[in-house]
Order: structure tokens, then sequence, then C-alpha cells
């Protein structure tokens, strides 16, 4: 079976996603936490929607992938940076 994914489908699992980070940890939102965590989760939601659906069976959600295959992307002009504020700051959330 070979069945196609639509735009529709997609959104439909992004929004569920999203409501369901909005339901499950609005704290997070609530106290600024880094846009790592809050993505995280979105991603953790994602993922255990995606694994329902065997069309999705080789995909995996990752929330800061910067590669192809070993070479790490580049933007010309711009350069990156290893250690930011967010990273030097970081903290973990509990509910």
């Amino acid at each position: 079976m070979n069945e196609k994914i639509t735009k529709d489908e997609i959104k439909n699992l992004v929004n569920y996603s999203l409501k369901k980070l909005v339901k499950n940890d609005y704290y997070l939102l609530q106290i600024d936490a880094s846009e790592r965590s809050i993505t995280h989760k979105l991603a953790h939601y994602l993922q255990e929607k995606i694994e329902k659906d065997d069309r999705f069976k080789n995909i995996s959600v990752d929330t800061e992938y910067n590669r192809e295959e070993k070479h790490v992307k580049k933007l010309h002009g711009i350069s990156t940076v290893n250690n930011c504020e967010e990273c030097e700051n970081s903290r973990i959330y509990q509910k």
C-alpha cells in the first residue's frame, strides 16, 4: 500500500500536536521556557501521533536537524556559534 499523505493530513497532525501541547504543557509558555523545551514537547506529540499510521513508518521527528548526512548545513555569509546563552542557562522544567 503506497498511499499518499495529503497536505490537509499534515495540517491535522500539526494541529493535533499543538492542541495537545497547549493542553498538557501550557506552563512552558507561562514561564517563558526556551524554544528547545517547547519544540521538544511538540515533537513528542507529533511523533506519538505518526507512529500510529503505517504511512509514516520511515519518518521520525527531529526539532533541530541541521545536517545533510555528515555535513552541517550552512547559510552563505552567516556563521553559527556552538555556545549560546540559551544553552549556557539551560534548565529542566517539571510540572
